[in-house]
């Protein structure tokens, strides 16, 4: 067990798959927001055209449900059509690039275009089904047809910016997001766009105070999960106070959505961690047990998330020593699986493949 604890410290001293997952900073006070100033009070825009995620199987089926029922009345209703794309193409998105839902979304999405090509939220909708499918140029495209007709949607704006963030062009996407927030304040995928750029300058307690605030105000699952989970990260490793913060944080986040695998994964590498400082066998035991099934968990859940994959072979490396089997099955198709993960962006991926690097070198 004492080999256990001396090599877990060394591995988790590393990035972990995203570029803020082991920073090493001590707890800051929330920032305030918002983050760009604002003159005059903020605009809202003339149409919501914000897809925010929320990855329930359940809720996917009933609201599937309830546009079937909505277009069984009227086929021809056009927000009906529209509140089905979007559904179609968030389980398209869990599903990593399963073209058959994205299809069947856009199809719908061009059957209200064909009767009224200038509807915003048909147009920024069909740019984020591209942006799921890692269709960046045709994404764009959609999205500036979208702000040609509106160019002070914050809703949009926020989309292309956070589309340009997935890319890896950060200049870009907070130019985006710095007019989403001029337009509309408290714009909060636009926060959370912002707070990802201020962790990557290591502007933590901004990053954590942004994270902290969608958190508090969003009333999508998915989102406040996102940023509950987000902040968590932001929280250091190094303390008791700190580990019980991102605990806390994270049963936030998986209370609000059972189903976001990211927040198990983060808990199982905090449940490793504690773990190695632990000095009852049996409690330690526990904690790994815990580890492992919220590994588990996050799999059933996506069993292509390469964050889940990572952890687990870097836990069984730790556990297993010289027996490495399983973890070389796991490398083995790491990079393919990083390369298709929709959930990072280019600046991730590149850590991921650098960290995996890493690990094999040492097996």
């Amino acid at each position: 067990m004492k080999t256990i604890i001396s090599i877990v410290l060394v591995l988790c001293a590393s990035a972990l798959g995203v570029f803020y997952w082991s920073l090493q900073h001590q707890p800051h006070q929330r920032a305030q927001i918002p983050v760009y100033p604002v003159t005059g009070q903020p605009t809202a825009t003339t149409e919501s055209t914000s897809f925010p995620a929320s990855f329930n199987s359940n809720e996917f089926e009933a609201a599937l449900a309830a546009t079937d029922a909505r277009l069984a009345k009227d086929p021809a209703d056009t927000q009906a059509l529209l509140d089905k794309a979007l559904t179609l193409a968030q389980m398209g998105s869990l599903q990593f690039k399963e073209r058959t839902l994205g299809d069947q979304a856009l199809l719908l999405v061009d059957q209200v275009l064909r009767g009224d090509p200038s509807n915003v939220q048909a147009l920024a909708l069909k740019g984020y089904v591209y942006e799921i499918e890692q269709a960046y140029t045709d994404a764009h495209k959609y999205y500036d047809l979208a702000l040609a007709i509106d160019p002070t949607n914050a809703d949009t704006l926020a989309h292309k910016g956070h589309a340009y963030l997935l890319q890896g062009d950060v200049n870009t996407a907070e130019n985006y997001f710095a007019r989403s927030l001029r337009n509309k304040s408290n714009n909060l995928l636009s926060l959370c766009g912002m707070a990802k750029l201020n962790a990557g300058r290591s502007k933590y307690d901004l990053a954590k105070g942004q994270f902290l605030y969608v958190c508090d105000h969003s009333t999508n699952h998915r989102e406040t999960a996102e940023a509950c989970y987000s902040a968590a990260l932001l929280s250091p490793v190094a303390t008791a106070s700190a580990l019980d913060d991102a605990d806390r944080l994270l049963q936030i986040s998986i209370r609000t959505d059972p189903t976001y695998a990211n927040a198990y994964v983060e808990r199982a590498k905090r449940s490793f961690l504690k773990a190695a400082r632990m000095a009852d066998p049996h409690q330690q035991q526990l904690s790994i047990g815990g580890s492992f099934k919220d590994l588990r968990r996050a799999l059933n859940i996506n069993s292509n998330l390469s964050i889940a994959h990572l952890q687990l072979a870097r836990q069984l490396y730790a556990i297993n020593g010289n027996r490495v089997e399983d973890v070389n099955k796991i490398i083995k198709y790491l990079p393919d699986i990083i390369d298709r993960d929709i959930t990072l962006d280019k600046t991730e991926k590149e850590v991921m493949r650098q960290v995996t690097k890493s690990l094999i070198n040492n097996l």
